[in-house]
């Protein structure tokens, strides 16, 4: 499961950072986003306590409809399952945390602090903006490849890293 988190984690990190193209002051930026990562990272705090039922909670719900189907809910259940092949956890205890996140408390407890996570980093106003992003043609798009555009970037810098072993890390 680690390694299911340490995905999940880089896989949050592309699908919120991906967006941006790269600017000449991009070494900059990088740094700055890495120093943010490392910060949050050290400071987070795990909040599963119920949201408050109110335009914000609602907004958000919204936009993580119109974000997809590969939410980290499906993130989790794609690497349970990808645990499930690889034979190295027993057969019920990947039932038992399949249960968990997908209908148990895990699931409730991930959706509260996904919610909480959102309400952190965006205004009502700014998620306005992303649903009505998300509702055009364009967003809805990116919603549906983003999430293959991320898997291939991820596949080629894995290809990558393969050629430059090959060749003696030259």
């Amino acid at each position: 499961m680690i390694k299911t988190f340490s995905f999940i984690i880089l896989f949050c990190f592309c699908t919120n950072t991906g967006f941006s193209q790269t600017r000449p002051d991009s070494n900059t930026v990088a740094s700055g986003i890495y120093e943010r990562i490392n910060k949050t990272m050290t400071d987070f705090k795990l909040d599963t306590s119920i949201c408050p039922s109110d335009k914000i909670k609602s907004k958000i719900l919204e936009l993580r409809n119109l974000r997809g189907e590969f939410n980290i809910n499906e993130v989790v259940r794609f690497k349970i399952e990808e645990d499930r092949t690889k034979n190295e956890v027993s057969k019920e205890e990947i039932n038992k945390l399949s249960e968990f996140f997908n209908s148990g408390k895990g699931k409730r407890w991930l959706d509260n602090a996904v919610i909480w996570i959102y309400r952190r980093h965006f205004t009502y106003k700014e998620l306005k903006q992303l649903v009505k992003f998300y509702k055009t043609s364009g967003g809805r798009k990116m919603s549906t490849e983003y999430p293959l555009i991320i898997v291939e970037s991820l596949k080629t810098a894995e290809l990558l890293k393969d050629i430059y072993i090959s060749q003696g890390a030259r």
